[in-house]
């Protein structure tokens, strides 16, 4: 990658500083797309997820990144995931999808955000960052992979399209994300974060109304991010 970037096991992100091509033994952590989210009350807990279905859906990740690469399982997946499996396989069958990367961390300096797209490579003419979804759609989807394709175009990989894999028992639904508005959104919504102390940033996730934001020497800054939030809430 362009700019070194490394995750830890407490999925929090790494960059290299310091030598002028910022290869010097010092570290710095920057955030990812979901640390970002949750700080600026993009999204909000969900009393619906379950520890069960978080290991599904980490399950499902390995078997996507497994079978997109053409390799061929010794054993049957787990009973849980056998359905969504067979629409992975089928997905592939569909689009004869050619997988350039994914499941590493990427990182632009511009947002100064770091986050870890699912899959990123070919359907027939197009290149694609896709990412895998076990749940029903929401609108923050689009915002996801908005973040992943400026990552990614940031070390030199240009997603032509972007959208959502939702994985259903037998089958599969693509939904792509054409909204070019998202990735100013998430510019604003990444420059927001940075310009607030942790105290702003906390007024800020729980404010109603532009006359709630935290006093600040950036309010445009502010105000532009509430509005980029607005839109998926």
């Amino acid at each position: 990658m362009k700019h070194p970037v490394r995750i830890d096991v407490k999925h929090r992100y790494w960059i290299p500083t310091g030598g002028p091509q910022r290869l010097g033994t010092g570290k710095s952590q920057v955030p990812g797309y979901s640390e970002i989210c949750a700080a600026m009350g993009v999204t909000r807990p969900n009393d619906f997820h379950t520890e069960q279905g978080r290991l599904e859906g980490k399950a499902l990740h390995v078997w996507l990144a497994f079978l997109v690469r053409g390799k061929v399982p010794d054993a049957p997946p787990p009973a849980s995931i056998a359905g969504r499996v067979e629409g992975i396989k089928k997905f592939i069958r569909d689009t004869s999808f050619v997988i350039t990367g994914g499941e590493k961390p990427v990182y632009d300096p511009a947002t100064n955000v770091a986050c870890t797209p699912d899959l990123y490579g070919h359907v027939r003419l197009w290149t694609w960052v896709l990412d895998a979804k076990r749940g029903a759609k929401t609108k923050t989807h689009a915002l996801q992979t908005a973040c992943q394709s400026i990552n990614l175009n940031a070390n030199e990989f240009r997603a032509q399209k972007r959208g959502a894999l939702y994985l259903r028992d037998g089958g599969y639904r693509l939904v792509e994300h054409d909204d070019r508005a998202d990735l100013t959104r998430w510019e604003a919504i990444a420059a927001g974060y940075h310009a607030m102390t942790p105290a702003e940033r906390a007024a800020f996730a729980v404010a109603v109304t532009v006359s709630d934001l935290p006093e600040s020497d950036n309010h445009r800054i502010l105000e532009n991010a509430f509005a980029a939030r607005s839109f998926y809430l």
